[in-house]
């Protein structure tokens, strides 16, 4: 039997059934966990089970009902940092990337190490399942490259950047791909033939970020020239060009419902656009550091953020209104997560904690942290590019 979540702060009236969840008790506790700072965090099974990575080089899975670390995929290492980690292939298969130039796939049920790729020259920047089961991956050498996960064996290597390839992603059906680089170009490729389709030119400085809408209709690029453009993907026409932000926009986000399109930026600002019109709906300050992580609640009426002044804050999507600033983080927040709903949020940190978060007021006050995934160590070690 599902359970409903009322929130005591007005403006946050989350009423989605959710599973029950057991209540934990409102008084943070500490866990034995990662000794150096967290760089990135993956849910799976609807929040129930996070995967986080660190720069101390391991992968760890949680029981967030129980707040357990239910195993270490990915032992310590004193060379390596993880950066990047994701639930693939109906969650059944966890991907990560390191620092050693490895990227690696793992069962998160059992822990075993399902396949290693290496070869790379250079830093993987991201890896990702896309048309047929293929694994792409991304490097700071320009490589785009499509790899066989049975066989570890390179089948096809996308050539037309000349410079870092800074992020990829894909259409929901996998159908085409987008790759941005520090050349200031975007890229669009079948990755099923290796053909490129369209080379989107029209920033003047290094591309950060891409994202489709999830109805594959839009195409949002950012850039280290303070705009953000947006793109019809079967033509390579471009839509609008968003001018707003003073500095790098460093991600785009497209809420659930596919009208707003989040930007976030150096100027410690985030702005909402208006994705009919390409109108600014919105500017969001009250962070005074630039802004490292974001996401939307699955209603797309909230918004979450995260930043190197070391708090989270919620903004009303449709006010621009801070909700709720949550600061019991002692360093950069550097990912962040809504579970269950909407109604949690978990957030991982450079102080080496990942906080779990109640939203819906379920413990007693909106916004009040609760048991802390934590540790003692006072160093961290590997490092993570920018």
């Amino acid at each position: 039997m599902g359970a409903y979540s009322f929130s005591t702060n007005p403006k946050l009236q989350w009423i989605d059934e959710i599973p029950d969840i057991q209540n934990w008790g409102g008084i943070p506790q500490c866990l034995n966990s990662h000794p150096g700072a967290i760089t990135a965090l993956a849910a799976a099974q609807q929040g129930r089970i996070l995967a986080s990575v660190c720069r101390d080089g391991a992968l760890r899975i949680w029981d967030l009902t129980t707040r357990q670390c239910l195993r270490t995929l990915r032992e310590p290492s004193p060379t390596a940092s993880v950066n990047s980690v994701a639930f693939v292939e109906n969650e059944t298969i966890l991907v990560t990337t390191a620092t050693d130039c490895i990227a690696q796939l793992w069962d998160p049920a059992t822990g075993q190490c399902l396949q290693t790729l290496e070869g790379y020259t250079d830093l993987p920047t991201t890896v990702m399942f896309v048309e047929g089961r293929m694994l792409l991956s991304a490097c700071y050498d320009s490589q785009v490259q499509l790899w066989d996960p049975v066989t570890s064996q390179c089948v096809r290597t996308l050539k037309g950047h000349v410079c870092p390839v800074r992020a990829t992603t894909a259409t929901t059906d996998s159908k085409i791909l987008a790759t941005c680089s520090s050349d200031g170009t975007v890229q669009l490729w079948n990755p099923a033939t290796g053909e490129r389709l369209h080379r989107l030119t029209g920033h003047t400085a290094s591309t950060a970020d891409v994202a489709f809408s999830h109805d594959n209709n839009i195409l949002a690029s950012s850039s280290s020239d303070g705009t953000v453009r947006l793109w019809d993907p079967q033509t390579g026409r471009c839509l609008h060009t968003l001018e707003g932000h003073t500095k790098t926009v460093t991600s785009v986000h497209f809420s659930p419902d596919d009208k707003v399109l989040a930007s976030s930026s150096h100027d410690c600002t985030v702005r909402l656009w208006d994705l009919q019109s390409g109108d600014c709906l919105q500017v969001i300050k009250g962070h005074r550091g630039w802004v490292k992580c974001l996401a939307f609640t699955p209603n797309s009426r909230t918004l979450a953020t995260g930043s190197t002044d070391r708090n989270v804050q919620l903004w009303d999507v449709s006010t621009g209104h801070c909700l709720q600033t949550l600061k019991e983080h002692s360093g950069c927040v550097s990912d962040i997560i809504f579970t269950q709903g909407g109604h949690f949020l978990v957030t991982g940190s450079w102080d080496n904690t990942i906080r779990l978060w109640d939203l819906g007021g379920r413990l007693g006050s909106v916004g009040e942290c609760w048991n802390p995934v934590c540790c003692h160590s006072t160093s961290s070690l590997g490092g993570v590019r920018e």
